[in-house]
């Protein structure tokens, strides 16, 4: 069990240190992915209630992650989010932003 853990934790520091949205988006998707698997088969309807939405979340942000990839694409968002209430920090309080579980 501890090998299985530190081979994990060397792929996710992996992961994280290569950049790639897309990778980290997705090894988030795979461990909610996981948790959900497994509380269903636990018949824990409460985790699995509380696991969907941050799945959501995450297909909300990959879906996103085409449009902040491309800077004309992101600018139409920033300009949507005009208002302070649309914005955090200065910046478009996009669906990938307000998803209840970002892998940030």
């Amino acid at each position: 069990m501890v090998d299985t853990r530190k081979v994990l934790i060397a792929h996710v520091r992996e992961i994280e240190a290569s950049g790639n949205a897309e990778a980290i988006i997705e090894m988030e998707k795979d461990f909610i992915q996981n948790d959900l698997d497994r509380y269903a088969k636990a018949d824990d309807k409460e985790m699995t209630g509380s696991l969907n939405a941050p799945l959501l979340g995450v297909a909300a942000i990959k879906q996103q992650l085409e449009i902040v990839d491309d800077p004309q694409k992101y600018r139409a968002i920033d300009r949507g989010c005009a208002l302070p209430k649309n914005r955090k920090q200065g910046l478009p309080l996009d669906e990938a932003r307000q998803s209840p579980h970002p892998p940030w």
